[in-house]
C-alpha cells in the first residue's frame, strides 16, 4: 500500500478516526437520550443520516485541519473538494426548495423528519468543503512566504 504518509500524518490520521469514533459514540447516547428520556420523535432515517454522518465529518474535518489528507496538494484533492461541496450545496438547494415549495418540512406532527436529516448533511459536506479551501489557502500562504 503506498500511502505517502509521513509520521506526522500517520498519527493525526489515528487521531482523526479517534475523534470520529468517539464523536458517533456521542450522537448515539445523545440521539438516545433525545428519544428516550427527553420524548423527543426522530424519522428513523434522519437519525440513521444524523448517526453517520457526524463521526465521518469529524474525521474528515480533523484529517483536513491536521493537513493529513490524502491528496490534499494534488490536483485530485482539489477535484473532490468541489465535487463534494458542490453534491452539498445541490442538496441544500433541494432541501430548500421542498420546504419553500411546503412540500417538505423540518417537523411534522411532532417528528423530526428527513429533511431535516438530508439538511444536516448538506451542512456537513458544504463545511468539509468550506475546511478543504480555507485550509488550501493556508498552505498556499504558508508556502509562498518560504
Amino acid at each position: 500500500m503506498n500511502n505517502n504518509y509521513d509520521e506526522k500524518q500517520q498519527m493525526d490520521r489515528g487521531k482523526g478516526f479517534q475523534y470520529g469514533f468517539i464523536a458517533a459514540i456521542a450522537v448515539d447516547a445523545l440521539i438516545y437520550l433525545a428519544v428516550g428520556a427527553m420524548g423527543m420523535k426522530i424519522d428513523g432515517f434522519a437519525s440513521f443520516l444524523i448517526q453517520v454522518w457526524t463521526p465521518l465529518t469529524v474525521c474528515m474535518l480533523t484529517f483536513i485541519v491536521k493537513d493529513a489528507m490524502n491528496g490534499i496538494r494534488e490536483q485530485t484533492g482539489r477535484i473532490l473538494a468541489v465535487g463534494y461541496g458542490s453534491c452539498g450545496f445541490f442538496m441544500l438547494c433541494l432541501v430548500a426548495a421542498h420546504v419553500i415549495a411546503g412540500k417538505e418540512t423540518f417537523i411534522s406532527n411532532g417528528v423530526i423528519t428527513e429533511e431535516a436529516g438530508h439538511l444536516y448533511i448538506a451542512v456537513c459536506m458544504i463545511a468539509a468543503s468550506v475546511t478543504y479551501w480555507i485550509r488550501q489557502k493556508m498552505n498556499q500562504k504558508k508556502y509562498d512566504g518560504e
